[in-house]
């Protein structure tokens, strides 16, 4: 963004809304397949009223453990194909636009000046926090359609393929569901923000999402975990218990706190980021000393990546322990369940002993794992990716090095992070089935291979 571009009527907001095109598009279309596809789902194979009642028979006698791998443990009018869509696509579709929304802000405001453009608004005439609330503008612009057009997907769907009457999700059920996740996005987003001012921009990410995750999954198990029930007061998910719009249960009340903490976040985030020095300079004078890489450039690309990786793995390793903490509890909650019940959860998991401490692990912590994992791993290497776009590459190669050893040796120290974020992982997953009393080799040596998967 020039100088003259930030004084142009549309200035950062509408750049930052240009940009932001192509996740619209993309976040917006993702949205509509996971409704459409569930509502067209459950319409087909639900279509009487005595398959409803079964359906909801059969929601009652599943497991509390597996129940919370849905998210939501107290779901409304599972009778509804609206209620249907809520307990299954609800939860995913708040985190998706929530990642977006913490990925989003903290790369449109962040402290790094070697990222594109950073040098333009460094010299703007804008005032550092018209420049930011303009950015968060248009993110908030942007997030009102992405959730509009989901909502409508759910108002569409509900009447193409809902058979029974009360299966028409109305108005007021879409506009609901849009407005809850914008907000919860929006919190994310601003939670991020505050830390992003703080410490580095993926160390932010990660702290954000481990938090995002570790909520709604301490939510989702509270049933089968009682000791839950008191860390849910601390995330969105439980302030917002009744407000399931698409099942036609509104608890418009219970959005003003979530409110409250996405407006606290993007305000803290905003007057952090106006007072910080714009040039970066440090304050505090150091001892002159090697700059990180003219001595090693392995050395340099573990040093730059650690932070990022020490925060994933670290909340990775949190959510690991709180379920291996519990494995043993869930396991015996689940062989206590009805030989129906234990026989669908084998035809939905074949191969998986789901009645064991290691199969509850299996499906409640590796399938989700994997796609963490893979998104920590993208946000190591984004770092990687940068000094190519700022053209720092060309700076650290004028250096009597040749270009295929220093990719060998940033390589390393790239791959050397994710293997940091490994053994945190492991760490996390094996603590936890100590302190369960269960077997911690298997387990920890498990949860190594999210490490090998990131670097696939």
């Amino acid at each position: 963004m020039t100088p003259a571009r930030s004084r142009s009527p549309g200035g950062a907001f509408g750049k930052e809304l240009r940009d932001a095109r192509l996740p619209v598009a993309g976040l917006s279309l993702a949205l509509v397949a996971l409704i459409a596809g569930s509502a067209a789902s459950f319409g087909n194979s639900y279509r009487t009223a005595a398959s409803r009642l079964a359906f909801v028979r059969l929601a009652r006698e599943i497991p509390p453990p597996l129940r919370g791998l849905y998210g939501n443990p107290f779901p409304a009018h599972l009778a509804t194909l609206g209620g249907m869509i809520s307990l299954k696509d609800s939860t995913w579709s708040i985190g998706l636009v929530s990642f977006w929304s913490i990925l989003a802000l903290t790369g449109a405001l962040t402290r790094d000046r070697h990222r594109p453009g950073a040098e333009h608004e460094a010299v703007a005439p804008l005032p550092p926090r018209r420049l930011a609330w303009q950015k968060i503008g248009a993110h908030a612009l942007a997030l009102a359609i992405v959730v509009s057009v989901a909502g409508a997907a759910a108002w569409l769907s509900s009447r193409a393929f809902g058979p029974l009457p009360g299966d028409a999700i109305t108005w007021e059920g879409a506009a609901g569901f849009a407005v809850t996740a914008g907000l919860m996005a929006l919190a994310a987003g601003g939670l991020a923000l505050l830390l992003a001012q703080m410490v580095s921009r993926p160390a932010a990410v990660g702290a954000t999402g481990a938090y995002l995750v570790a909520g709604a999954m301490v939510y989702g198990y509270q049933g089968a975990v009682p000791a839950f029930a008191g860390w849910t007061r601390l995330t969105w998910f439980a302030w917002t218990r009744y407000q399931q719009p698409l099942a036609g249960s509104y608890a418009w009340a219970s959005l003003l706190p979530v409110a409250l903490f996405a407006a606290a976040g993007l305000g803290l985030g905003v007057e952090l980021l106006a007072q910080r020095d714009l040039s970066g300079r440090q304050r505090r004078l150091r001892r002159p000393s090697l700059a990180p890489g003219l001595r090693s450039a392995t050395a340099r690309s573990l040093r730059e990546r650690l932070p990022a990786a020490t925060a994933w793995g670290t909340g990775l390793g949190l959510y690991g322990l709180v379920l291996a903490a519990s494995d043993r509890g869930i396991a015996r909650a689940i062989r206590a369940s009805p030989a129906g019940t234990l026989a669908l959860l084998h035809r939905l998991f074949p191969g998986v002993p789901v009645a064991t401490a290691g199969g509850f692990l299996e499906i409640a912590f590796a399938a989700l794992g994997y796609l963490l994992a893979g998104a920590a791993a993208a946000a190591i290497l984004r770092g990687w990716a940068r000094e190519e776009a700022s053209r720092r590459t060309e700076l650290l190669l004028s250096a009597p090095v040749s270009r295929t050893r220093w990719f060998l040796a940033t390589a390393t120290g790239t791959l050397a992070a994710i293997a940091v974020m490994a053994v945190l992982i492991s760490a996390g997953v094996g603590i936890g089935a100590g302190l369960a009393g269960s077997a911690a080799a298997v387990p920890a040596a498990g949860a190594v291979t999210l490490g090998v998967y990131s670097i696939t």
